[in-house]
């Protein structure tokens, strides 16, 4: 009688509230609170970490043309507000250009350039191709 019950317990604990079983082909979760998934990382120790373990940020060396001269004429840095400004101005010229055309009269160009000679008019509208 005893192996009965141990045997009918054993088969019913499949169906318990907190038994999970991962199969080939389904999981059954019966648990009664959902897995904790996430690490706790809420006291890091900031003091211990070196550039070393994560390495340095990127450093710009090379400014664009428009920062430097801005600099240049208000006598001081530019300011995030300024940049931005510049940036976004920037990069909607990127979407109101006509690259096809420009392409073509780059290449018209090259080939005019070469045609009379002229090396360095070549070069010149090569490298604006390129762009």
């Amino acid at each position: 009688m005893q192996s009965e019950a141990t045997q009918e317990k054993a088969k019913n604990s499949k169906h318990q509230v907190g038994y999970f079983e991962r199969l080939a082909t389904h999981v059954r979760d019966l648990r009664d609170t959902p897995p904790d998934v996430f690490e706790d990382v809420s006291l890091t120790d900031w003091s211990n970490l070196s550039w070393d373990q994560v390495n340095r940020p990127y450093k710009v060396d090379k400014w664009a043309e428009g920062k430097k001269k801005w600099e240049e004429e208000h006598g001081e840095r530019m300011g995030v507000k300024e940049g931005w400004k510049h940036f976004n101005k920037s990069f909607h010229q990127l979407f109101i250009k006509d690259v096809p055309k420009e392409k073509q009269q780059a290449r018209s160009a090259i080939w005019n350039n070469l045609m009379s000679m002229d090396i360095h008019g070549a070069g010149e509208a090569l490298e604006e191709l390129v762009q």
